[in-house]
């Protein structure tokens, strides 16, 4: 039977001021924490979609309000640099999920497998029931199925109890990808905020460049955030302020450009239209030249292999899978990349491929 539905997903993001009282100092702190919640609803046949639609919403609203009464950012005490236990518990909580999902996705393909099994030994011995060997096999799965799910939970616990940012004190521990900044109350920013300065692209002196940022975005919280390897760094999609220069060739523009990061996510960099429109053409380049060699190759290869001699049925294959392959790789073709979205969080990992841009966003941006 054919069951028509429609699927909707709605995403909310919101913030809260989260005050601390630092369990070694005594300091009184305060940050701004950011969530993202999401929610999903299922219309079938087309009925109540307007329903299903507010039900998303109500439920990305839900969730988003646990998130922020619920969770904690690592934000170390602008006096002593401690982090508290209890953000360190959730720092802990967060850790190595995917330890979890990898897992439960083995243990389910166990499952499945001894399920299939049972039924094959089921109808080769329909006369004579199953024998203790086959039982053997299927409770084998079974059980191998409950042990990795046991011990994936395992390795994610002992995994995560390692994770102690408060390991070197009383140093400071080091900067925690899209994490906030801690700001004493009554206090002024912290010296370890990035300060606005001439930015000198190409040897040219340019005045401090224009930002492009959320309406409600905290100059206070600026803070030179951790480069990982390979250029990598963490953004903060509802606080991320990046110069008004082009981030392929860095010349100044008021241009933007909308990338899709994730899943109802979208980041607005600025790109020249010269830049943008040669993206395209690479791109086009791209699709054009995986379909034809991808229709080229299985022709010359029906000219030479015995086995592969109808072309009619191999070039439309191999330019099928040629087109596809083709569309999977045009990203590397933008001038920026995205990886490890946080949906709870709203921060996500990019990487420019001018390193110019990244050490102008640092100098003259914001980014948590």
């Amino acid at each position: 039977m054919f069951v028509y539905t429609k699927t909707f997903s709605s995403a909310q993001v919101g913030q809260i001021q989260k005050e601390v009282r630092c369990e070694r100092c005594d300091c009184e702190y305060t940050y701004q924490m950011i969530r993202r919640g999401s929610g999903r609803s299922t219309s079938v046949y087309g009925l109540g979609e307007k329903t299903a639609k507010q039900q998303a919403q109500n439920v990305a609203g839900v969730k988003l309000a646990k998130l922020l009464q619920r969770q904690h950012d690592p934000v170390a005490c602008p006096d002593c640099g401690w982090i508290q236990s209890y953000m360190v518990e959730d720092l802990r909580r967060r850790a190595h999920r995917w330890i979890m999902k990898l897992a439960w996705v083995l243990a389910a393909i166990l499952v499945v497998c001894a399920i299939l099994g049972y039924v094959g030994a089921a109808t080769s011995w329909a006369n004579h029931g199953v024998d203790k060997e086959a039982w053997l096999q299927i409770g084998g799965l079974g059980l191998l199925a409950i042990f990795v799910a046991v011990a994936g939970n395992v390795v994610r616990v002992v995994l995560s109890s390692f994770i102690n940012p408060n390991r070197n004190y009383p140093h400071r521990p080091a900067p925690i990808p899209g994490a906030p900044i801690g700001i004493k109350q009554g206090g002024a920013a912290p010296p370890f905020a990035s300060v606005m300065a001439p930015i000198h692209p190409a040897s040219r002196h340019v005045g401090p460049p224009p930002l492009v940022s959320p309406s409600n975005a905290l100059s206070h919280e600026q803070v030179n955030p951790l480069i990982e390897s390979g250029g990598w760094v963490t953004v903060q999609l509802a606080k991320a302020q990046y110069p008004l220069h082009c981030c392929s060739c860095l010349t100044g523009t008021t241009t933007l450009k909308q990338f899709n990061c994730a899943q109802l996510s979208r980041i607005a960099i600025p790109m020249c239209k010269a830049c943008d429109k040669q993206r395209i053409a690479n791109q086009t380049f791209t699709i054009i030249s995986g379909l034809v060699w991808g229709g080229c190759l299985p022709y010359l290869l029906c000219l030479f292999v015995q086995w592969m001699s109808n072309p009619v049925v191999w070039t439309p294959l191999g330019a099928g899978i040629g087109l596809v392959t083709a569309l999977c790789m045009r990203g590397r073709a933008n001038p920026v990349k995205f990886s490890c979205f946080n949906s709870d969080l709203n921060t996500i990992r990019l990487r420019f491929r001018n390193p110019a841009y990244l050490q102008m966003l640092i100098d003259h941006g914001k980014l948590v």
